[in-house]
């Protein structure tokens, strides 16, 4: 993927930081081409480490250590209330106060149950059980019982 997007963009290489330690693990060709939850090659390294975070002003991208790293799992997803597309084109009245909304973060995953908030012009959608870690430009549906009310970009 990376002499791929190297043909139309300028890949910005950087270091894998350990998300828990602190340390320098390693160097990456270029944080474009990385996405939270994937496997980081990173060489010499006898566990696998996985993505997590990425820094934009530094380039740094951070790693947790094996696939089952508390890192890689979320409880909570934030979309940005003006990307959000409510299919009656208004939030319905009980957004912040049902307790019988549901979420999908991921085709065909299953949904899961959630509150919602808002805060700064954000919807932040807290999750009752840990899902793997959104990256930005998913997209997260909200439901009630069957019915899809509407959907945002992560």
């Amino acid at each position: 993927m990376a002499s791929f997007l190297s043909q139309y963009i300028t890949l910005t290489p950087g270091r894998f930081v350990d998300i828990t330690t602190g340390e320098v693990v390693g160097r990456h060709n270029g944080k474009e081409t990385l996405t939270y939850g994937q496997k980081a090659r990173i060489s010499g390294q006898k566990e696998k480490y996985y993505v997590v975070k990425k820094l934009i002003d530094s380039n740094d991208v951070f790693v947790a250590r094996g696939s089952t790293n508390s890192h890689l799992l979320t409880d909570k997803v934030t979309v940005n209330v003006e990307s959000f597309v409510w299919i009656s084109g208004i939030a319905p009245g009980d957004l912040l106060t049902s307790d019988n909304w549901r979420c999908r973060v991921r085709y065909n995953d299953d949904c899961i149950r959630c509150n919602i908030e808002m805060t700064n012009n954000q919807l932040v959608v807290f999750l009752h059980s840990l899902t793997p870690i959104v990256s930005p430009g998913q997209v997260l549906a909200l439901y009630k019982e069957d019915v899809c009310y509407g959907g945002g970009i992560v």
